[in-house]
């Protein structure tokens, strides 16, 4: 003997054995209303279920600037303008102009230690390369291992 349920979509009264939780409603509806809404699903266009990674619904990669595909192609990704390219060039530019006046290299000690500064909390402190110690900030404990190979 099955107890008789309300069904929260129709309010009718149905057995409950015949009840299913519908994932698209998010709750549990009576049989009747799951089979309304699956055929509704079908007719409606645009709604039909897809096979996926089929060839033609493939994800798209986001595009990738010239400098990161190895300027071997002189084709530019999808989306790409000439503002696109004021933006590499002066990128490129300053990172030149930063590798040249040592900023942001860390200054090496005199007995082949290194400043670094956290991340985090930009605490100060000296890191030996050759044995990879600290590997974390003495103050607030954030790894920094393998941050100056």
């Amino acid at each position: 003997m099955d107890v008789p349920v309300t069904c929260r979509k129709c309010g009718k009264k149905a057995p409950a054995s015949e009840f299913s939780v519908d994932p698209i409603l998010k709750m549990a509806i009576c049989r009747s209303c799951a089979n309304e809404r699956k055929m509704s699903a079908r007719s409606a266009p645009g709604t039909q279920p897809t096979v996926r990674n089929t060839p033609t619904e493939m994800p798209k990669s986001q595009p990738k600037p010239m400098s990161q595909t190895g300027g071997l192609k002189n084709i530019p990704p999808a989306g790409w303008d000439a503002e696109d390219d004021l933006i590499e060039k002066a990128a490129v530019k300053k990172a030149a102009e930063r590798a040249e006046s040592g900023i942001g290299t860390a200054p090496k000690l005199d007995d082949g230690r290194i400043m670094n500064t956290c991340k985090k909390c930009k605490y100060q402190y000296k890191y030996d390369p050759e044995t990879d110690r600290p590997n974390h900030c003495p103050y607030c404990g954030t790894l920094s291992k393998g941050l100056m190979r």
